[in-house]
């Protein structure tokens, strides 16, 4: 059996030999320098969604003469909203988010030919994703008939929730606290919106995901998360995720 460490950034595709995969980002616990897991789910599923929208382009002064994409996108957007409070199991969390629209060149006179909505999906489980998926093609579809427009939805990538397993996990934080403090180790008590693929990897070999938070204030003396531009990291504590790597090695070597 051997184990390989991986990191933040991570391959959609599984590796040929069975493996014990420790993984993990830089920067959700406590303080600079924490470690922190947990057994069983610990990610969300995601999904990256597109939905085109094509309408008719045309003059502002003559909408009747047009088919307006932008009018459509804003009634798709508002229809799915309701999915996650209407058609998600209520035990099941589940996050759909809509972060973007395009359309029309910035002209005040012209009604696009076509608009495109990008969101993601997120859920807990593999059932709901599925569910979900299937609605949001549907209202996009249907809203998009509904003023005379064809619209098409698109998934251009996903992966599945991460789900850590409980052997792998009580190993590695064996190891973690041969290498940190013991006020410095938190076992979380609930999964993480967020995803990540290493998920495909823990499908195919038991895998552990775990955290070592290492953000530090920005130049204005505030603390931002992760994928904010702001966002500061502390270089100092990054050589505990190597150590706490070779230390899980190790102590297989050893079983």
């Amino acid at each position: 059996m051997s184990l390989c460490p991986l990191y933040n950034t991570i391959s959609k595709k599984s590796p040929d030999r069975k493996q014990l995969l420790p993984s993990g980002p830089f920067n959700t616990a406590q303080n600079p320098g924490s470690f922190s897991g947990k057994p069983a789910l610990i990610f969300a599923s995601s999904d990256c969604i597109e939905i085109h929208i094509h309408g008719k382009g045309g003059h502002a002064s003559t909408p009747f003469l047009a088919i307006n994409p932008i009018l459509i996108a804003a009634e798709i957007i508002n229809s799915l909203q309701g999915l996650v409070s209407r058609e998600s199991t209520y035990n099941v969390p589940a996050v759909l988010t809509v972060t973007g629209i395009t359309a029309g060149n910035g002209a005040y006179n012209i009604i696009p030919n076509s608009a495109t909505i990008v969101g993601g999906l997120r859920t807990q489980s593999l059932e709901v994703r599925s569910h979900l998926l299937k609605r949001m093609e549907e209202i996009s579809k249907q809203c998009a008939a509904m003023y005379g427009a064809t619209a098409e939805m698109k998934v251009p990538s996903g992966c599945p929730p991460v789900i850590n397993d409980p052997t792998m996990t009580a190993d590695f934080i064996t190891a973690a606290k041969k290498v940190f403090p013991a006020e410095d180790i938190l076992e979380l008590d609930h999964s993480s919106m967020g995803g990540e693929d290493s998920s495909y990897f823990f499908t195919e070999v038991p895998g552990c995901y775990a955290f070592l938070y290492n953000s530090i204030p920005s130049d204005d003396g505030k603390e931002y998360p992760h994928h904010n531009g702001r966002f500061c990291i502390d270089d100092s504590v990054l050589y505990l995720a190597s150590t706490v790597f070779a230390q899980a090695v190790a102590d297989q070597i050893c079983k």
